[in-house]
């Protein structure tokens, strides 16, 4: 996710979630070692105005439905103009075996 170019670069998971926008305040637990881990994942990207497209590459799984669904809502914070960029555009990653814990900041 650079600003050269159109569309996605070669990214990892992790990557795409570190750009997520708010992502210290939104709420997911998954243990993705209980989804059948490592797995891949298309992802075609709408937001702002529409959810996101996700779905699983080879085999599904049940368990995997509320990660999937975080992804189609998770909206991504870039510059302008990468975003202009990625919109309508497909990424496809692999999800690592890994555990997420995203539980928003208490405000004091």
């Amino acid at each position: 996710m650079d600003t050269g170019g159109y569309g996605f670069k070669d990214i990892t998971f992790l990557q795409y979630l570190r750009h997520v926008k708010d992502l210290r305040e939104q709420t997911l637990v998954a243990d993705t070692t209980t989804m059948g881990c490592p797995f891949d994942v298309s992802l075609i990207y709408r937001k702002p105005h529409l959810h996101n497209i996700v779905g699983q590459l080879g085999g599904g799984h049940p368990a995997r439905r509320p990660l999937l669904d975080w992804l189609a809502q998770a909206e991504l914070q870039l510059p302008r103009q990468s975003l202009t960029s990625v919109f309508g555009d497909e990424v496809r990653f692999t999800v690592p075996c890994i555990k997420i814990n995203l539980k928003p900041k208490e405000k004091s």
